[in-house]
């Protein structure tokens, strides 16, 4: 973030007796505005979002049926503040599917005529600074910084620059929360957009922080959209979720066909991924139709299995595909695969 912010007001229109001001470059103390953002130790959920397309990256045509649901453009719909639930068994694409989602919303941001914004998390139960409640929101808040520079004013505002710290506990969720709402209420009419991956691997402080999306998240002045991801919850859980009549429900489990759909197209990328031109069309078929009835529609399974047979000669592919265990639970039950 640099120290100078350039404003475009490129469309505003001066009133009677008013100055009409084109754009602006506000210099704040680049320095102090770093050691701020330092000290808060935001997790970086861009960096994490790379990490996730560079593990397997994400085959648009495999989402592009969420897109086209009438859940989520129901979610989408200018007006009120809502929720949408997307929920699914291990392996049923909701990382895969929440990081297309977040890209398609940036994408939108960076179009002049889109009044949006987007802020994000990928929580990762086995990283102390993915797992937590105040993670999350540390790391939403640095998001939604990075798309709005100007925003950082309502964190920078706590920040002590002869001490080096800020004038309030910042580990706290209560304090961060205030900051969120601060922010998002600083859009003026723009819409907030904010994804959270797998929210079931939130493993301090979740049910509080639920608590706050599905009571006052819905209550803020301004438009915001909350889009949550998980496998399925513990009951007390499910019950926060479910007692909002905000709530938009997408369950993977119960949309086979679409699931299946894009486990097929995942499929077919994979193939070429592994040369298909080395198999046979017969070959090719065959391989095809194990990956998709063994995988039992998960994503995880296709992607371990296909890593595993992606260098051995085309004869053996079949082969070796037949001796996989079925399903993903059988996967990681089994011996060879116990540490994946």
């Amino acid at each position: 973030m640099s120290g100078e912010l350039t404003i475009n007001v490129r469309d505003n229109i001066a009133g009677a007796n008013a100055t009409q001001i084109i754009n602006t470059v506000i210099r704040q103390p680049t320095a102090s505005i770093q050691a701020c953002l330092r000290a808060l130790g935001c997790p970086d959920a861009g960096a994490i979002k790379t990490e996730i397309h560079s593990a397997d990256g994400v085959v648009l045509e495999c989402i592009e049926w969420i897109f086209q649901d009438d859940r989520f453009l129901k979610w989408k719909e200018p007006g009120e503040n809502s929720v949408l639930w997307i929920n699914g068994s291990p392996g049923k694409g909701k990382t895969r599917m929440a990081t297309g989602i977040v890209d398609s919303l940036l994408k939108e941001t960076d179009n002049s005529t889109v009044k949006g914004i987007a802020g994000f998390f990928f929580c990762q139960s086995t990283d102390d600074r993915l797992n937590n409640a105040v993670g999350v929101l540390k790391g939403i808040i640095r998001s939604l910084i990075e798309q709005r520079p100007l925003t950082v004013e309502h964190l920078h505002r706590h920040w002590i620059d002869e001490e080096q710290k800020f004038d309030m506990d910042f580990n706290q969720i209560a304090p961060l929360w205030t900051v969120l709402k601060r922010i998002v209420n600083d859009h003026g009419h723009l819409v907030t957009h904010v994804v959270i991956d797998a929210i079931d691997e939130c493993n301090h402080h979740t049910e509080e922080l639920l608590r706050l999306i599905f009571t006052d998240g819905l209550a803020f002045p301004r438009s915001i959209k909350w889009l949550l991801t998980s496998r399925p919850l513990i009951l007390r859980l499910q019950e926060i979720i479910y007692g909002s009549s905000e709530r938009i429900e997408v369950d993977l489990d119960g949309s086979s066909g679409q699931v299946e759909d894009a486990v097929k197209t995942y499929i077919e990328a994979k193939m070429r991924w592994m040369n298909n031109n080395r198999f046979s069309t017969d070959d090719q078929a065959h391989i095809s139709e194990l990956l998709l009835t063994k995988s039992e529609s998960t994503f995880l399974w296709i992607a371990f299995v296909c890593q595993e047979v992606r260098n051995l000669p085309a004869a053996e592919v079949i082969q070796v595909v037949s001796a996989m265990p079925k399903g993903l639970q059988n996967l990681y039950q089994s011996t060879k695969y116990a540490s994946t």
